[in-house]
């Protein structure tokens, strides 16, 4: 019985696509993937408030510093075998045997090499608490590696419901798992890392339950060569976007010290949680249906417009609202010592809206075969990074990092985004013209809690009775722009959200 069930998950094969249906599929998928993360933003939210008052700004650096090094060397465990499956109109069983048994050789390898350099480096810095950091975080990478390839084939069949679900399943248990290990065990940052570990076990049995799918003995060397061959420009990509993305932690941590790195940290904490999930789950669901689209461009760059039109709509006040009320929101939800956090808390969430531009880009050129794109830009800007983050840093310490971080989208926008728009036959005014709604709703928002703010600064002394305040009428002043001026926008939100 068990070994029939084992043969019928193995002869799995995924259903051939012709593009029909996508736009629906897509706008499902984002939203559901847009619900999963406000639902994480909000946990993430109260998970930095707790250990804000548990742990100390310089714990976080040193998990940054950790995290630092484990991701670059995640990066040479990416050849892009996930992203080839997607792409890859038709698929055979020997095809996702070799991409598993790739996946989990590689990841296993590059574990190894991250637990053999973090015992070295702890007995190289005096400190082998980085050491021991990096050598747990090593481990994540072959529990993740066991179900990427189900991870992968979720995405090609659009099942965005179930991720969403899986991924705040994996955030919740995270969460509670940190909380005893670092609350009540007083583990301190090891804590944190055991939280992230039981997390991710959850998450990789999960996507085994959801996605009847699992490996055989099968492989072989030239399918090996056929997927690389596609996904070897993910590795390039991977290696100088992380570059590009890290630059200013490393040059803070090396230059300032490790507090000043915590407060950088947690300043980046809900922006980028909020930036950077968004990409990841956008272009989790538009890889697979611009690839569905891949022979038809002028439907693809419609789609593109709709995808910044109502994600600027979701995103662009949560973004703004945290800039417009970071002095109270610090105060009220980490507490005094770390207000030095706010203005660069600020330029975050204008990175954060700026990145919003840039988060469909790499989905799009892989999707239609492009992935080359990306790399040459974002190789081109690498050595401008990291001049202006080493003069940012230099003369303007923190605030001077997240400063220059804002030229990276600006260049991706004026650069990548012009061929994009090329081979899409869009114009940048129709772009424009998509997040118009969002842009004139979030002015009339700011407006309306700059005039509270001057009349409650005085008036009353309790930050928390401030800060509900003003996200009252920030709020309420947006969904009632909303609303007036933008009802079909609205009315076509909630029709999508009506059969969940």
């Amino acid at each position: 019985m068990v070994c029939y069930w084992v043969r019928e998950r193995q002869a799995y094969l995924p259903v051939s696509r012709d593009g029909s249906g996508v736009g629906n599929q897509v706008a499902s998928g984002s939203l559901w993937s847009g619900m999963e993360v406000g639902a994480s933003t909000v946990l993430q939210f109260i998970r930095s408030i707790i250990f804000a008052r548990i742990l100390m700004p310089a714990d976080f650096g040193i998990l940054s510093l950790a995290t630092i090094f484990t991701e670059f060397i995640l990066i040479f465990a990416n050849f892009g075998f996930n992203a080839s499956v997607i792409y890859h109109q038709t698929l055979t069983k020997e095809d996702l045997s070799t991409c598993w048994w790739g996946n989990v050789i590689i990841d296993s390898s590059v574990a190894s090499i991250c637990c053999i350099v973090g015992l070295f480096y702890g007995g190289f810095a005096n400190d082998p608490t980085i050491g021991y950091i990096i050598t747990l975080l090593a481990l994540q990478f072959v529990l993740l590696s066991l179900g990427s390839i189900n991870t992968a084939l979720m995405h090609r069949q659009f099942m965005f419901k179930q991720l969403a679900l899986i991924r705040f399943a994996n955030i919740v248990l995270a969460f509670m798992s940190a909380w005893f290990l670092v609350g009540v065990l007083e583990l301190g940052v090891y804590g944190l890392v055991g939280g992230m570990i039981t997390g991710n076990i959850l998450m990789t049995l999960l996507v085994f339950y959801f996605m009847p799918w699992l490996p055989s003995f099968s492989f072989s060397f030239d399918i090996l060569r056929r997927h690389i061959s596609y996904g070897g420009w993910f590795l390039g990509v991977n290696l100088v976007t992380y570059a590009n993305g890290n630059m200013d932690k490393a040059i803070v941590g090396t230059y300032l010290n490790v507090t000043q790195l915590g407060f950088y940290e947690y300043a980046s904490n809900i922006p980028l949680m909020i930036s950077t999930k968004l990409s990841q789950v956008l272009n989790s669901v538009l890889f697979p249906a611009f690839s569905s689209l891949q022979d038809n461009l002028r439907e693809l760059g419609v789609l593109l417009a709709k995808v910044y039109r109502y994600n600027a709509i979701l995103i662009f006040p949560v973004l703004a609202g945290i800039g417009l009320i970071a002095p109270d929101f610090v105060l009220v939800a980490y507490g005094e010592r770390w207000l030095p956090v706010v203005m660069p808390l600020r330029f975050f969430c204008l990175f954060g809206m700026l990145r919003i531009f840039i988060n469909p880009y790499y989905a799009l050129c892989n999707g239609i075969g492009k992935p080359h794109l990306p790399f040459k830009w974002t190789v081109l800007y690498f050595p401008v990074n990291v001049l202006l983050m080493f003069l940012g840093v230099k003369y303007l310490g923190t605030l001077g990092a997240v400063q220059a971080r804002l030229f990276l989208p600006v260049f991706m926008i004026l650069t990548l985004g012009l061929e994009i728009l090329r081979l899409t036959k869009l114009k940048y005014f129709d772009l424009l013209k998509s997040i118009w709604p969002s842009v004139s709703c979030c002015v009339i928002m700011a407006i309306s809690v700059l005039l509270t703010q001057e009349f409650i600064t005085t008036a009353i002394d309790v930050p928390f009775a401030r800060l509900l305040i003003q996200i009252f009428v920030g709020a309420l002043s947006y969904v009632l722009s909303l609303i007036l001026f933008f009802r079909s926008d609205v009315i076509f939100i909630l029709a999508k959200l009506k059969p969940m």
